[in-house]
């Protein structure tokens, strides 16, 4: 299993002994060392973000994407795409299955997310909780007036 899923130890192969000592240090990798990295990643699998999604308000329409981030981005990934339903109300969303690092088609299941402002002006982002290949969201006023907020940039993290 690889992200964007997460994994566990025992998925990643689980605890394994050297056979015989380990005779070259700086290219051989010893059960206790391999035991440790198969851990760590099983660990952070579960907690790192899957994508980061920056974009900025425009008045009436759906927010203009600046960039984005994903565990599963290629060359050849196809963007996010934004959708509005309503005055600052907006709903992103990715394709519903994708090619992870080793080639594999994983499809794709979101459990949270979380998103701010930038800049100098005070604005919010709440999100809603996240269906498995999009997350609903709506930007605010200082004042919690729901309002596309143009010119605002926000990003958007999505585990």
């Amino acid at each position: 299993m690889a992200l964007p899923t997460a994994t566990s130890y025992d998925i990643l192969g689980g605890e394994i002994v050297d056979l015989y000592p380990v005779e070259n240090p700086t290219t051989d990798l010893s059960a206790e060392a391999s035991n440790e990295l198969r851990a760590d990643v099983a660990m952070m699998s579960r907690m790192i973000p899957r994508a980061r999604v920056k974009f900025t308000g425009v008045n009436g329409a759906a927010p203009t994407l600046v960039g984005w981030e994903a565990v599963w981005k290629g060359a050849d990934t196809a963007d996010p795409v934004f959708e509005r339903s309503s005055e600052g109300r907006f709903t992103v969303s990715f394709a519903t299955s994708v090619e992870n690092e080793r080639g594999e088609e994983v499809t794709l299941n979101f459990q949270d997310a979380f998103g701010k402002a930038q800049g100098s002006v005070l604005r919010h982002l709440q999100n809603a909780t996240p269906n498995p290949n999009s997350v609903s969201f709506f930007t605010m006023l200082a004042d919690g007036t729901v309002d596309d907020c143009p010119g605002t940039t926000f990003v958007l993290w999505i585990w």
